[in-house]
């Protein structure tokens, strides 16, 4: 089944793409200009109808419209929205700074190094499926404390498509510098 088709010029998206949902049904056409969003896009109903209508220049979108099946305006909503962590990035930052706990023995060995740590943000914003990105672990003491923290974290704002909430796959950097 294919799930998106258009044309790419030297490496960028170019002209007229078309989404389709998973059961065939076209999801929305959207128009690029060297890679960014440029023009019209348009959203369709399973069974046909246009359900939302956006404008964009330059990657930005500049005009937004919503639909009910009948084609009566409705409320607008974004069409993709990513998890966030309650508070935004700064409150993000701040958690691992305040809960990432250096493990002694990496101190004493001087192990540093970037962890990428990998989670789910499910539906209702619980995390789960923490794992460390396939060959980007630095030490098991490391790996083992990000893994700790991600886990731990507070409950995120939960993505959403077509206003749905949706479970999203994250990925997360955890830098372990000692400073001397």
């Amino acid at each position: 089944m294919i799930s998106s088709e258009g044309d790419y010029l030297e490496d960028e998206q170019s002209g007229l793409w078309k989404k389709y949902y998973s059961s065939g049904e076209l999801w929305y056409t959207q128009t690029y200009v060297e890679g960014a969003r440029n023009g019209l896009l348009k959203g369709y109903y399973k069974t046909g109808e246009v359900k939302r209508i956006e404008e964009y220049e330059n990657d930005k979108r500049i005009i937004g419209e919503c639909y009910t099946r009948s084609g009566i305006d409705t409320v607008y909503y974004e069409m993709y929205v990513i998890a966030s962590f309650p508070g935004g990035e700064k409150a993000r930052v701040k958690y691992f700074q305040d809960h990432v706990l250096y493990p002694k023995k990496a101190r004493r060995e001087k192990i540093e190094g970037m962890v990428y740590v990998s989670f789910y943000v499910n539906i209702d914003g619980s995390i789960n499926n923490v794992e460390i990105l396939k060959g980007k672990g630095v030490d098991p003491l490391l790996d083992k404390e990000a893994i700790r923290c991600v886990e731990n974290m507070p409950t995120w704002i939960p993505g959403s498509i077509e206003g749905s909430p949706v479970k999203i796959k994250m990925i997360t950097i955890l830098k372990f510098s000692l400073l001397e």
